[in-house]
């Protein structure tokens, strides 16, 4: 079903990665290729967010492109993405994905 649902994000020109955590990190989906030199465990992503609100998104600026994070009810969904991608296309995918995971 994650597959799925998730299709059209990974499918977005841009997208590296797809990833989806619970909050002790346990890793429910992955799509794409992971980054060489990702030191940083999931859940220093997912303290940037707030728990108790599910509609809570951050979007952070790094070298090589963007790390988008959306908290969904299943946990947080993560998306690593090329500078060169449409951020817009993103965030309504993850917007229409967060809704339909309600």
């Amino acid at each position: 079903m994650l597959e799925r649902l998730l299709a059209p994000l990974h499918n977005l020109r841009g997208v590296q990665r797809v990833v989806v955590f619970e909050s002790d990190g346990f890793v429910l989906y992955q799509h794409g290729s992971q980054p060489e030199h990702n030191h940083e465990p999931l859940q220093v992503f997912q303290a940037l967010l707030p728990e108790r609100d599910t509609s809570a998104s951050v979007t952070m600026v790094q070298q090589g492109g963007y790390v988008l994070l959306q908290q969904v009810n299943i946990g947080t969904l993560l998306v690593a993405a090329e500078r060169t991608c449409n951020l817009g296309a993103v965030r309504k995918t993850l917007s229409e994905i967060r809704k339909a995971l309600e």
